[in-house]
Formats: structure tokens, sequence, C-alpha cells
């Protein structure tokens, strides 16, 4: 009879013990995600750049609710410069925009999606297509992030 209410008993705390870790384990999710949306909305002026021996990307945007416009330069070795503008919206952190910029005197536009943070501003790349003369990402849930040039947060000059 000892060993029934002793098992009984064992397989209470046991229970007791993994649902109390389940429910830490929530209430830790809930505020990790809360304190993640929290942070991740920006606005105002953002100034990025990352510089290498031979190669250079500049950026600065202007934040202002959900809308977002700035300046992007492009200078990669064995590339053409290319200097433009975009606008765009912001959703959390993701900056989705058109880059309309020159490169070698010709004018075009292209697709552009961007994570930015406090600290940080990382591109996402993917295969483009063209369409209605823009270039735009074949498939937007493809992407990949490149740490590579990822641009760190300066201070803006002006």
């Amino acid at each position: 009879m000892r060993k029934p209410i002793l098992i009984s008993g064992i397989a209470v705390l046991f229970l007791s013990a993994c649902d109390s870790r389940v429910t830490t384990s929530v209430a830790e999710t809930k505020a990790m995600d809360t304190a993640i949306h929290s942070s991740s909305t920006i606005s105002g002026k953002h100034c990025y750049a990352f510089v290498s021996d031979k190669d250079s990307i500049f950026m600065d945007v202007e934040i202002n609710d959900k809308s977002a416009t700035g300046k992007l330069i492009y200078k990669l070795s064995e590339k053409d410069k290319n200097v433009g503008t975009f606008e765009g919206t912001m959703n959390a952190d993701t900056l989705f925009a058109t880059y309309h910029f020159s490169s070698e005197g010709m004018m075009s536009d292209r697709e552009i999606i961007f994570i930015l943070n406090d600290n940080k501003a990382v591109e996402a790349y993917g295969e483009l297509v063209e369409e209605n003369g823009k270039m735009k990402f074949s498939n937007p849930q493809q992407l990949s992030l490149e740490q590579t040039f990822a641009l760190s947060k300066v201070n803006c000059n002006n």
C-alpha cells in the first residue's frame, strides 16, 4: 500500500514541477516577445555604414511613423557605384522600399529590404526579376540576410 502512495506522491510532484516550468517558459516568452516588439520600432533619422578595404555602403534613413525615406550609396569592388534615394514603409524593424539609383549614368529602380535596429542595418538578398521596369524579389519569403555587409550605426553628419 505504501508503494502506490509513494509513487503517486512522486508523480504529483514531478507533474507540478513540469507544469511550473512550462508556465515560466510561456511567461518568459511573452516578456521577450513584448520587449522585442517594443524595442524594434525606431523613428527619426538614423545613419548606417559599412566600410572595408575595398567596399563601402552608406545609408541614411528618416523614419516617420510607418513611412521611411533616405539615401543609399554602394561602392563595391568590381561593381558599378550606385547612388540614389529610397522611399518605402516600415513594418516593426523591417524597411520595405524602392531604391531609385544611378549606375553608369542609367537610372534604375530596385526593391530593397533591410532589418534595422539601434546598432545595425542588415540587407536582405534574394533572386530578382524585372517587373514593369523595376527589379523585384521573385520570392520574398526566401530571402537571406547578408551579415558580410552588415552596416553599423554611425553619427549622422547633418
